[in-house]
Parts: structure tokens; sequence; C-alpha cells
């Protein structure tokens, strides 16, 4: 199936008030009355971005200090007089394990050392940006550096915070090393996660099916370990959710089978209809599910839920839309009248329902275009069949 290119966050952004308090800060520091060497200024410059970060860490702000951590404020300086690599006092140290290191420093290290973040918030990642990622690293390197956390006492490999994709896409492409910057843990795994949230975020999306999948591993965890899981508030800042109150739905979500769920997000369907989804696998099976995927996503034909490997008929498959429009969200609708309700993306309203007596059909018919024109729709009534052929 062909993906559909998500948004990322790569887009250059104005800096935030906290950047650029720091961004002033840091020009002010620049201003001396002796000449100072271009390198000396990146380096104070990099030092207090570190001492920074640190504050907004230990003061609670970990949203904060991902808005800093990382943030190039010390390329803004006066770029440094250029040199041949043989006298560049920044080539990269090249990490071994037990050797000292310090919030800031910049490294170049084993892939074999490093390890997968336990709270890394990316699952899904589209497959035309793997391909730009890919090609990129081949054609132009590494241009950023990848984080790790600073390492506790006896630990010999270092932790991703940011860059378990291009740790992959090296990998894939025969290299054996990548370059990172140390930074500061999260104080607690809370704020770590926050962090790596935020930092990940910036870079390309964390879509609603990463956050999902995530929450479900990490209160499967709880569970294992016999340990109560947070509080709502608490795992809605864990997870970025907007409410306490969405975790349940998000939870849904996730439980979805594997290639469901990687089918919803290569057709990039909103949340409200992957949780219809969910609802519809819980009440009605797969194979309702499916055909519901179906739909949603486009898809021609889909394998029937079953596994029998028979594609649905052609009498079954979704008709093409006369129009280029996708559902935004999706209902089912239960009582009187029977059916369901969608919004496509072109803002229309499509409901197919049926009255559960044939009698009240008219009634409720008149009484549901009243409802719609009083909510602001603009409604055009069919004109009714003619009983009398």
């Amino acid at each position: 199936m062909s993906s559909t290119k998500t948004p990322t966050t790569d887009s250059p952004r104005k800096p935030t008030s906290l950047q650029a308090r720091l961004l002033a800060q840091i020009g002010q520091n620049q201003q001396s009355p002796v000449p100072v060497r271009d390198g000396d200024k990146f380096d104070a410059a990099r030092k207090l971005e570190v001492r920074t970060v640190q504050a907004a860490i230990n003061a609670g702000g970990s949203t904060d200090a991902a808005l800093l951590q990382g943030y190039p404020a010390a390329a803004l300086v006066a770029q440094a007089s250029p040199l041949d690599a043989s006298q560049n006092p920044y080539a990269l140290a090249r990490y071994v394990p037990g050797m000292a290191l310090h919030v800031g420093m910049q490294l170049e290290v084993a892939l074999d050392d490093l390890l997968d973040s336990p709270v890394q918030p990316r699952v899904f990642l589209n497959a035309e940006r793997l391909h730009e990622m890919k090609t990129s690293l081949a054609e132009n390197g590494q241009l950023q550096h990848a984080q790790v956390l600073l390492p506790l006492y006896g630990e010999s490999k270092l932790t991703l915070r940011e860059g378990h994709t291009r740790r992959q896409l090296l990998r894939e492409l025969g290299k054996q090393t990548m370059t990172v910057e140390v930074v500061e843990r999260g104080k607690t795994e809370e704020d770590e996660a926050v962090l790596a949230r935020e930092v990940n975020h910036r870079r390309s999306a964390i879509t609603i099916y990463d956050i999902a999948v995530r929450l479900v591993q990490f209160l499967d965890r709880c569970k294992a370990e016999g340990k109560e899981p947070p509080p709502g508030p608490a795992l809605a800042r864990r997870f970025g959710l907007s409410s306490g109150s969405r975790v349940s739905e998000y939870m849904a979500i996730g439980r979805l089978p594997e290639t469901v769920l990687q089918l919803l997000f290569d057709g990039n369907v909103g949340r409200g209809s992957a949780y219809q989804v969910a609802m519809v696998l819980k009440r009605e099976g797969l194979k309702e599910a499916m055909r519901l995927v179906s739909r949603l996503t486009r898809a021609p034909k889909i394998q029937d839920a079953v596994d029998t490997g028979e594609e649905e008929s052609a009498d079954t498959a979704p008709k093409p839309a006369a129009r280029r429009q996708r559902t935004l969200t999706q209902a089912v609708v239960d009582g009187p009248l029977k059916g369901g309700v969608k919004l496509m993306s072109s803002g229309e309203v499509v409901l197919k329902l049926k009255p559960l007596q044939a009698s009240d059909g008219v009634a409720l018919h008149s009484k549901l275009l009243q409802l719609l024109r009083e909510a602001g729709m603009e409604v055009t009534a069919a004109t009714p069949e003619s009983t009398a052929e």
C-alpha cells in the first residue's frame, strides 16, 4: 500500500521565548572589549546552554528543558575560522567505555555501544520519510548529532534519547559509528519520557498510533511488574494527551492488531475513526473491523479478517468516491434510526439511516432535517421516491 506523507516538524520555527532569552544572554556574553577567539566564544555559549538546560530540569520544567536541549544556540555565535581537519580543535573524540563524560560533550560512538531508550516514543515511520532520511544520510552524512543520556555509574553503553531511526539507517548503509551529544537525563522516568517525546516530536511528529502503542506497552509493563499505574493526569502528561479522559480511547486504539494499526497509520486515519475501528472490532469482530479499515483507507481490497486468503468480492469491495475526499470520522447510530454518520474532509456530512418502523420514516426524516438546519448545516432534502410505480 502506498503511504501518505505525514506532517513533520522539520521546517524552521521562530524561537520560543525561552530560546530567545538564552540567545540574548549568549549575545551579551559575546560582547567583550578584548578580542576573543571564536573557539572560546563557542565553548562559552555551549556551557551557558548546558547550565540553562540543567536549571530547567532541576526546576521540574521537563518541557522547557526539551525546548532548550540541543537548541543550536552556539551555532549562532560568530563562525569559527575555517581550519583543515588536522587543525580542528573540535574533532570528535571516539567513545571508549569507562571514559569520563560530561553534559555537552560530543563524541563519535560505535553503533554497538548505543542502546535504545526504554521510553522511546516513536513506533511508526512513514515510508517516504524513511527513504528521505536514508538518502540524506547516504549523500550528506549525519548532519545533526543524536542525543545520549549521561551514563550512570557502572554503565558502559550509552542510551539514546533521540536518534534511534538514524542509528538503524546508518547500520543499513554499512556505517559503524554515529555522532552524539551527551545530555542530562530527566530526574525521573516520567520526566525523561516527556523530554524524549518533545525532542523526537521536533524532528518528526509523534502520531496518535505511536502514543497508543507506547501507552499500552507501559500499562502492560506496570501490570507485569505488579505496579499500580499512574493516575489519568500523570499518564496524560507522560504521553502528551490533552486530558486524562483520553487514556481509555488511546488504550483501545493501542490494542488493535499490528497489521490494522499499520494500515490506519499508512492511511493517515484520524483518532476518532481509529477508535471507531476499535469499537467495531470489539462488538463485531475482526472481519467487520477490516471492512471499515478498507473504507477509511480507500484500500481497494483487504484480506478477509479470518485469513482465508480470499479477497473481498467485487460486489462487496468499496466503490470509489465520486469526489476526492476522505472520511474524517464515522459514528454508528442506534435507536429509532439505525445506520451511520460520516464527516468528510470536504465538510460534507453523509447520513445513512433507516427507521426501525417504516411508518415512522416521514416523521423522522422531517425531524432530522429540522435538527440539522437548526445546527447551522446546509441541508438539501432528497426528493421522496414515488411509490406509485
